[in-house]
């Protein structure tokens, strides 16, 4: 036996082994035990290689013999590797009389000639279970306390020779079977250890234990032995986390009750705690509008809660990127109207992709005046060996920066490495390396950050997302729309309340308030193409919060000096008018001989012409060009050419795209398109589309569309080349472009032939997306060094990635233009070269779907791109949240004073987006209304909404609070009570000024603030 002994330590590091053999060749003894790692061989000094050949694999131990003592050099591959080689290697002759060892010859020593491979336990009289995994985890808190001293530069206080006796009566008392005198030794040690580290660093570092957990490792996690805590304070808890997101939950849900009982009794006991509540990975935030993502936020807490039988304390999620806005949601959220949040922390960490961590451990975030903690540390696989060599090291540096060290250790169920085992058998020892912390009580009772942190950058992998397939990535397209066209129902349902709280129809509440009944509501499309017979009268209700422009056909002759309408032209008896309707308002037109007085402007005669100074040469060329320009505009389309009062744009005829678009101020081409495949080879062309026909499918003053039709070659491998031409496919396709009277919006549209993509398919071409096997709508712009700002949870988002996620677009700023690329719901995006943006389309086989697929094609990718458009996200919506046309009888009149257009809601500033989220009335007969105020750039404002009842207060709420229940704002159905109690209890700190018809808060940027408003409508 080595003399001083010293525990074998599990050494799988070369500088570790070197220094251990330095440590101990100032020591005196007759044997010294030396552990090397048989990987490392080449990395040792040259007289301890020399000692150990090579060549000969099954002399794994060595005896050299030194002036002052004796070496056994024994190559290791593991720790038991190593017992084992020990072991069979150590011979009794070699130490002399075993009396010399023992203080006692006459005690009995059973575990003497015990082997090393066997599996003694003691136990304590307090209950603590003493074995060798105790010697291991003395080492490697000695290795981590002697490396963190000297790599930051500390002079050790250690009391080598205090430390190393005390470590032979340890082992002794052990070998004896002493299991009270063995744990009084190893205090003695570990106390000396932690001493040593107090010396420099008086605060603890705090260690998180996380389990992982999935649906298909749920039943490994409740096979493992319950975590028990420990009932005195001897012995050290070392608690146990688990994450539990949305998808585990329903795993639990969906089982049967035992398996939920055993799920939510090992959740509680004092040794286990957990965070979680987060949606299921497949959820990307990137792809939801802010509606869909409060949600699905609600859902996943609600789903997680229920499983696990506890409310949430500290939010996490498996996979997938933490948003600002789930930042302040989770920040201002209150638990059945407690005083306090109820969530107190938030892991940001996106544990599949590996990002969301920063470089503090702990930090605060702050989202729209809502702080929270958030445990930011970098995860650390307890699955491997290489993560705890420096763990000691890293988490001195950290308190010697002022920050608070935590190391947040991850792993799967029942996974671990043997340095993961000796943290935690320290840990119950001593906290000399740090202190294991259930999660909910590191954010409530651990220490608490002064640092701020950002959460600007957590955005999801596109990569990531691309590996879910094409099929997918149409679905999410069809979603998204769906959800814009909820929100418009919402937003339209709550205008009809707030002109007529007490309305009898749901949805024609406004026509009933300006004295119009029993409309017919039309869609717009219907409308203009003439399914429905036209009537003298029409009212355009525009629940969006921006100005729009509508065209509709009214029966008979307008008046021709009404101000409301951008342009009209007869149309066989009839006027295709296009209407200028204000947000959140109506617009009211009729070819009635009564109505024109109240839609004409009074205030709009022209003065009376006086000559006596001007020139009569001015008067003639300013009458010749009235006579010029009252000839109207003609046809949009003229060949390959479409134009408008806004743009000009211009046709390819070879390859089908968008050849130049000319608009505004700037001189020169704006735009141009192309659908391509992309080459694999970075410097090879891609292979462009061809066109075969270019037709024109409608031509008039009001609207141009183009229809095209052409083939591309498909790529037939992954490595495409000039050699590989005769592997690929054709690929027909159609696009239609299209261009109203009035608009900055050219509209285009493409589809591919599904035959194809189900042969391509077939040939063994998988579904996940890529930028090679799926065409791409290619995009050129004029500046080399643009800014693009992304379209992403309604709000524009500067981006400088190569690649990014935005399904409503993007917008591409220079220094005096503004584009815009509304891809309606076409959501994967990225740079090429200089001046190039590209939109992914994917290749969906939909030959299942019938519905979707018409004349053996696809269904179509929408497009838009909009020219120094005012309101770049509600434009991308534009196809989504077209305005509510309702056809009036014939004879029926607004009532008298009341304006043929007006504003129900306004808000300012313009980049202030306002949505409704329920209607409801309160006891008293009050109507209240739930808003959310989005503002869309990074700027911080303070907002302003003006309504036409008056206010009589207004409360900010949680984003994840429904006062008004989940299901008001839907136009189905009816508002119920609603008590002033509910509302007081859902309102959180912040202050909302009300005056007379108007509130004004303060919002920072991209904040989204909820408002609950109460009218005086009861009056």
């Amino acid at each position: 036996m080595p003399s001083p002994p010293t525990p074998i330590g599990s050494l799988t590091d070369p500088v570790q082994a070197s220094q251990s053999a330095e440590s101990d060749s100032s020591t005196a003894g007759p044997v010294r035990l030396l552990l090397i790692p048989e990987a490392s061989l080449s990395k040792l000094t040259a007289s301890v290689r020399e000692s150990l050949p090579a060549s000969d694999s099954d002399n794994r131990s060595v005896s050299v013999d030194l002036d002052s003592h004796r070496d056994i050099r024994v190559r290791c591959q593991s720790r038991n590797n190593a017992l084992a080689l020990i072991d069979s290697s150590i011979q009794s002759s070699w130490f002399g009389d075993s009396s010399t060892l023992k203080k006692n010859p006459n005690d009995n020593w059973p575990n003497q000639s015990a082997s090393l491979l066997d599996d003694v336990r003691l136990v304590t009289e307090k209950g603590r279970e003493i074995s060798q995994a105790d010697f291991f985890a003395l080492s490697y808190t000695w290795w981590q306390i002697q490396v963190l001293t000297r790599r930051l530069r500390y002079t050790s206080n250690l009391d080598q020779v205090y430390f190393e006796t005390r470590v032979l009566d340890a082992a002794e008392a052990w070998v004896r079977n002493d299991a009270e005198a063995t744990a009084a030794a190893l205090h003695d040690c570990f106390d000396a250890l932690a001493e040593e580290r107090d010396h420099y660093f008086a605060s603890d570092p705090s260690l998180i234990d996380l389990t992982l957990l999935t649906p298909s490792t749920l039943d490994r996690f409740l096979d493992l032995p319950e975590p028990k805590s420990s009932d005195t304070e001897a012995i050290l808890s070392t608690p146990r986390n688990v994450l539990v997101d949305q998808a585990v939950a329903e795993a639990v849900l969906n089982s049967n009750d035992s398996v939920q009982q055993s799920f939510q009794s090992r959740l509680a006991t004092d040794a286990m705690s957990w965070a979680g509540g987060g949606p299921a990975s497949t959820v990307c935030y990137d792809e939801l509008t802010i509606d869909q993502m409060e949600r699905s936020l609600r859902e996943s807490i609600d789903q997680v809660q229920r499983a696990v039988g506890q409310p949430m304390i500290v939010h996490a999620r498996l996979g997938g990127s933490t948003t600002p806005e789930i930042v302040a949601a989770l920040a201002s959220h209150k638990h059945d109207g407690q005083s306090q949040t109820q969530c107190r922390g938030l892991l940001p960490i996106d544990f599949l992709n590996g990002t969301g961590f920063g470089d503090e451990a702990k930090v605060i975030l702050g989202e729209s005046g809502h702080e929270i903690e958030a445990l930011t540390a970098k995860p650390i696989d307890a699955n491997n060996e290489s993560s705890f060599l420096t763990l000691g090291t890293r988490l001195g540096e950290a308190i010697d920066a002022g920050e608070i060290a935590t190391a947040l250790l991850v792993h799967w169920p029942g996974k671990g490495c043997e340095s993961f085992d000796d943290l935690n058998r320290a840990a119950t020892w001593t906290l000399a390396l740090g202190r294991f912390w259930k999660i909910d009580e590191y954010f409530i009772d651990g220490e608490h950050p002064y640092h701020h942190g950002s959460s600007a950058s957590w955005k999801d992998s596109p990569a990531d997302r691309m590996r879910v397939g094409s099929t997918a990535a149409r679905q999410s397209a069809s979603q998204y729309a769906s959800l814009v066209r909820s929100q418009s129902e919402r937003d339209a349902n709550g205008l009809s309340m707030l002109a007529n709280p007490r309305r009898t129809d749901l949805s024609h509440g406004l026509a009933e308030s300006l004295g119009l009944n029993d409309c017919i509501e039309v869609s717009a499309d219907a409308n203009v193409a003439g399914k429905n017979q036209p009537t003298e009268s029409v009212l355009v209700v525009n629940g969006s919060s921006v100005p729009t422009r509508q065209r509709v056909i009214v029966k008979g002759k307008l008046p021709s000096n009404d101000r409301s309408i951008f342009h009209a032209h007869a149309d066989r008896g009839n006027t295709d008018a296009v209407l200028d309707v204000p947000a959140w308002g109506y617009r009211w037109t009729s070819s009635n001989a009564s109505a024109k007085a109240s839609l004409t402007d009074p205030n709009n005669s022209a003065r009376p012409n006086s000559t006596d100074d001007d020139n009569p040469r001015l008067i003639r060329w300013a009458k010749q060009l009235g006579r010029s320009m009252s000839r109207g505009p003609g046809p949009i389309v003229d060949g390959e050419r479409m134009s408008n009062e806004f743009l000009e744009l211009s046709i390819n005829s070879d390859h089908g795209g968008i050849q130049g678009v000319y608009s505004g101020k700037v001189r020169g081409n704006r735009l141009s398109t192309r659908i391509e495949f992309v080459r694999a080879k970075k410097n090879a062309e891609g292979v462009v589309a061809k066109c075969h026909s270019v037709q024109t499918k409608e031509n008039s003053v009001s609207r141009g569309i183009v229809a095209l039709e052409g083939t591309i070659e498909m790529p037939g491998d992954q490595v495409m080349d000039s050699t590989t031409s005769a592997s690929t496919k054709t690929l027909k396709w159609q696009s239609e472009i299209e261009l109203v009277r009035g608009s900055r919006l050219v509209r285009y549209r493409i589809r591919f032939q599904t035959s194809s993509v189900s042969s391509q398919n077939a040939g063994g071409v998988a579904d996940s997306l890529d930028w090679i096997h799926h065409p791409v709508l290619r995009m050129a712009f004029p500046g080399a060094s643009p800014v693009v700002r992304a379209i992403v949870r309604e709000k524009l988002h500067r981006t400088s990635a190569r690649r990014f996620i935005a399904p409503l677009g993007f917008v591409h700023e220079e220094d005096e233009c503004q584009t815009l690329v509304a891809t309606h719901g076409n959501g994967f995006h990225r740079r090429s070269e200089d001046r190039f943006l590209e939109t992914l389309l994917p290749l969906t086989d939909t030959s299942g779907t019938s519905t979707e697929v018409s004349d053996d094609y696809s269904p179509w990718h929408e497009f838009a791109f909009g020219f120094d458009v005012p309101h770049p996200i509600d434009a991308a919506m534009q196809p989504w949240r077209t305005p509510t046309v309702l056809q009036v009888p014939d004879g029926q009149m607004l009532r008298k004073g009341v304006p043929a257009g007006s504003w129900l809601i306004h808000a300012s500033p313009s980049t202030m987006r306002i949505q409704v989220v329920g209607t409801g009335l309160l006891d008293d007969g009050r109507m209240v209304m739930h808003l959310r105020a989005i503002q869309t750039t990074s700027k911080s404002v303070r907002g302003i909404v003006r309504f036409c009842q008056p206010v009589a207060l207004a409360h900010p709420i949680s984003p994840l609070s429904r006062p008004l229940g989940k299901d008001h704002g839907d136009a189905s159905q009816t508002s119920s009570s609603v008590s002033m109690q509910s509302i007081d209890a859902a309102s959180i700190d912040g202050e909302v000024k009300c005056e007379d018809d108007r509130i004004e808060w303060a919002s920072s940027g991209h904040g989204v603030t909820h408002l609950c408003v109460v009218f005086d409508t009861a009056k």
